[in-house]
């Protein structure tokens, strides 16, 4: 989904604002490994550390 992020502007654009998109769930997918990683950081740090 977040590459997703700005496709309808850039789609509009590209066709002259006559383009359009629809998105509709298929299936879920692991996310890769450094965006696992990033997320577990992240995560960490929003609990200020606590065990």
């Amino acid at each position: 989904m977040a590459e997703m992020e700005g496709f309808e502007s850039r789609l509009k654009s590209i066709s002259g604002g006559d383009g359009s998109c629809s998105i509709a769930f298929s299936h879920y997918e692991p996310a890769p490994n450094e965006v696992q990683q990033r997320l577990a950081r992240e995560h960490v740090g929003k609990r200020g550390g606590e065990q």
